[in-house]
């Protein structure tokens, strides 16, 4: 959706018949030759109609500008779709939106812009979403079912998104890594050193425990000064992204409303809310083309360290805001390992990380082959298209498994313990593949007779 709000193209929405309601399986069918159809006329628009297709981005290409319509015309049904949700809902429970607080959940809801033009449209007192809204949540979401059925009266508050592993064991790390002769200097951090360093370039940050879902909210970050346009450019080519994809505010929540029209709090980043007009120029590098931003509030409860750095900012330069994007490399998950935040920064010509409450001064160079390259996922290579070479599939996946077994084997640990380069494991694990796919397949043919929808059955 990024590229969507990014360009200056523009087409009527009207122009496209509205999307299939989704109420059974045998519905996806409807709505991927609509996408389909959209896309073909879009296309079609492009190449006759250039009075439809107006105002296409000069720094897009023409697949670009393509992409982007066809993005905008499926963000405007999506938005519609969900409303027209939302206002029976209102209507069926006699709510009023300023009494309730919107919830979401699910991964249509890392629809940012969505969730800000529901809050905008409605006037919902806040809104409420967990950091890891989409499939990523499943396991919290087992786990607390499960002791729901123990003990009937659980209470449970997320509060923040920071689950993940810690590394406050630094030190340790720090001594015996084979990128100790990078380092030129470590010390405690200071608040007035960080916003000195800030005010030079973007930094690495890497603090406490590593962020649930896919967001990364303040631990996992690299961090930038966002007074100068100029500061999205250079993280995204950090980054090894292209240019138009946008950078997050994170600023702190009792000024949150003074730069950005936003209601209640948004600490997991899943708002993209409009950026008040007269605070446009002060903060350029985390506005979008339409004049929103994908905002993250702090508060010195949920992230001490990171509203201290704030703070001292805001004491400097007037500004409470700072650029905050994922801390990775193109392809790369966000980085959980200190040795590899050390040798990121080294590759990309960043000069201080703080990791874990030290300031790291790095010395000029390179890593020198030391944990240098992306973590690639697992199993990334099996699903890339165009697939991956003959020389390479026949040392990976002898066997040839199909695209459809390795995914159902990379997503389960519990299949790991099989060699997919052995031909007895193979057999094993095809035998019960085979019966799972199976069985989903039966459940699958049942629920879209009884018109229930997969319930997330669906093998594809």
């Amino acid at each position: 959706m990024a590229l969507g709000s990014a360009s200056t193209i523009r087409i009527p929405a009207e122009l496209f018949p509205p999307p299939p309601k989704l109420h059974s399986i045998h519905d996806r069918f409807a709505a991927a030759k609509w996408l389909d159809n959209v896309a073909r006329e879009i296309d079609n628009l492009a190449d006759g109609a250039p009075e439809q297709f107006s105002d296409p981005d000069s720094l897009l290409t023409p697949e670009e500008n393509r992409t982007a319509a066809l993005v905008k015309v499926v963000q405007a049904a999506s938005v519609s779709m969900v409303t027209e949700t939302v206002e029976q809902a209102l209507k069926r429970f006699a709510v009023k939106p300023g009494d309730v607080h919107l919830c979401m959940v699910g991964g249509f809801a890392l629809n940012c812009p969505t969730n800000g033009q529901l809050m905008r449209h409605f006037g919902f007192k806040g809104f409420v979403a967990p950091p890891a809204v989409n499939d990523s949540g499943m396991a919290l979401g087992m786990g607390l079912h499960h002791a729901h059925q123990i003990e009937k009266n659980i209470t449970f508050r997320l509060g923040t998104a920071f689950y993940g592993r810690d590394h406050h064991a630094i030190a340790r790390t720090l001594s015996t890594s084979a990128l100790s002769s990078r380092i030129a200097s470590i010390e405690a951090t200071r608040p007035e050193q960080m916003v000195k360093d800030l005010l030079k370039a973007p930094l690495v940050w890497f603090d406490g425990n590593a962020e649930i879902g896919p967001r990364a909210l303040g631990h996992r970050s690299l961090l930038a000064d966002p007074r100068h346009p100029g500061q999205k450019d250079r993280l995204n080519r950090i980054k090894g992204r292209e240019w138009w994809r946008p950078v997050a505010p994170i600023v702190i929540a009792e000024r949150a409303r003074d730069w950005f029209a936003l209601a209640g709090q948004s600490p997991f980043m899943l708002q993209a809310v409009p950026v008040h007009p007269h605070r446009r120029e002060q903060v350029p590098a985390v506005c979008h083309l339409d004049g929103t931003a994908r905002v993250q509030t702090v508060t010195e409860d949920d992230n001490p360290a990171l509203a201290a750095l704030l703070r001292a900012f805001e004491e400097q330069t007037g500004v409470p805001v700072l650029c905050n994007t994922s801390l990775n490399d193109k392809g790369e998950p966000i980085i959980d390992d200190p040795e590899r935040a050390l040798a990121f920064a080294c590759e990309k010509g960043i000069e201080v990380a703080y990791i874990c409450g030290l300031r790291i001064q790095l010395k000029p160079g390179s890593a020198s082959g030391v944990a240098d390259k992306p973590f690639e996922r697992p199993g990334l290579r099996h699903f890339r298209r165009p697939p991956p070479d003959a020389e390479w599939m026949a040392t990976h996946n002898p066997h040839n498994l199909s695209r459809k077994e390795l995914m159902a084997y990379f997503s389960d640990p519990k299949l790991r313990v099989y060699d997919v380069t052995r031909a007895e494991d193979v057999r094993k694990l095809r035998r019960l593949l085979s019966v799972a796919l199976r069985r989903s397949a039966a459940a699958n043919t049942m629920l879209a007779e009884t018109g229930l929808g997969s319930g997330g059955l669906l093998v594809d």
